[in-house]
């Protein structure tokens, strides 16, 4: 992303769910002075709930420098003046239209220690991403950027690129319909990681289903969360994946941070989304999926790579743990559809 903002000629879009102050974010804060200085056009947007410990004089300082500062306001129009439960949760960059990021990674100094994952798209697809960026500033501000935006030409042997927005503006639950729609299109071999699994039953019956109907389906999840209640509510659900052929992984490396999906040898996906009721259904969140078996084949070598570091689970990573512990476990997943 440094490279890609260095190389800044036109503009620059920024947006993420955490930004914490510390090196991670002052690093970035600085290269985007240092563009903005030149003369680059920068916009910065954030959320303001995962952003709630982040100091007023960090953003004064993109300001002071002409850089174009929001929060993403969720709480705007009289609808919506008291409501915190939605988040936008998009981890996206934009430089002048040709290059785009989408992935896990917030602005911490803790994502340098998470196994996360990340993807640069060059070329026309980068600029589904920035339309997402200026939907999302828009309703922000009310204002569209003026960008001098040069559509590339796709070359012949590009890989097939869509980035799928989703969120509870959507007429319908649009994410819960991705996902399940991926599941329910795996023939072979369905692959998922997700730093938080507590899925609705939506999820769960199609789960069940691609395994039952022998796809090989793995599930990678964090050997230790970061969300404790999260991860308490998302044992309950070990036995019933289990027991329908659903083979879950517990990644003994650091923390699992990352989103990414693998469906048989040709279709593979990035993004934010987490196998949880917030991401599901009440977060805005973004997905790059990429048609190509040259860049299923790299995803394949990559989670391999994670599997090779992980421990199998099986029934008594639930069954056997004490009794306090169970009843915690089922009072969370009571709560899931807040979590």
């Amino acid at each position: 992303m440094h490279d890609a903002i260095a190389a800044a000629e036109s503009y620059i879009l920024v947006q993420f769910y955490i930004v914490q102050d510390g090196s991670v974010a002052r690093r970035l804060s600085d290269a985007l002075i240092e563009k903005a200085r030149s003369g680059v056009r920068v916009h910065f947007l954030y959320d303001e709930i995962g952003c709630w410990t982040l100091p007023e004089s960090f953003l004064k300082a993109l300001r002071d420098a002409s850089i174009e500062v929001s929060g993403f306001k969720t709480t705007r129009g009289h609808r919506n003046r008291f409501q915190i439960n939605f988040r936008n949760h998009r981890k996206l960059l934009v430089v002048d239209g040709r290059i785009g990021f989408i992935g896990g990674l917030n602005l911490a100094d803790e994502y340098l220690t998470y196994r996360d994952t990340h993807l640069r798209i060059d070329g026309p697809a980068a600029q589904h991403i920035q339309y997402s960026i200026l939907k999302d500033w828009f309703w922000a501000t009310r204002q569209i950027p003026e960008l001098n935006v040069a559509i590339q030409p796709a070359a012949a042997d590009d890989l097939k690129v869509s980035i799928v927005n989703t969120g509870p503006a959507d007429s319908m639950p649009n994410c819960s319909a991705l996902f399940a729609t991926l599941v329910k299109t795996a023939r072979r071999r369905l692959w998922l990681t997700s730093p938080y699994f507590v899925p609705d039953d939506v999820m769960v019956r199609a789960l069940q289903a691609a395994a039952i109907r022998k796809v090989d389906v793995r599930i990678l999840l964090p050997g230790k969360a970061d969300h404790r209640f999260v991860e308490l509510a998302s044992f309950t659900s070990y036995n019933e994946m289990i027991d329908c052929g659903v083979q879950l992984f517990r990644y003994q490396d650091r923390f699992l941070h990352q989103k990414v999906v693998l469906v048989d040898d040709r279709l593979a996906g990035v993004g934010t989304v987490n196998l949880d009721n917030r991401a599901l259904y009440l977060n805005f969140e973004a997905t790059a999926l990429v048609a190509d078996d040259r860049f299923a084949w790299r995803v394949e070598a990559m989670l391999q790579a994670d599997l090779a570091l992980c421990e199998p689970v099986d029934r008594t990573h639930f069954d056997n743990k004490p009794l306090w512990f169970r009843v915690a476990a089922r009072i969370a997943r009571l709560a899931s559809p807040l979590l």
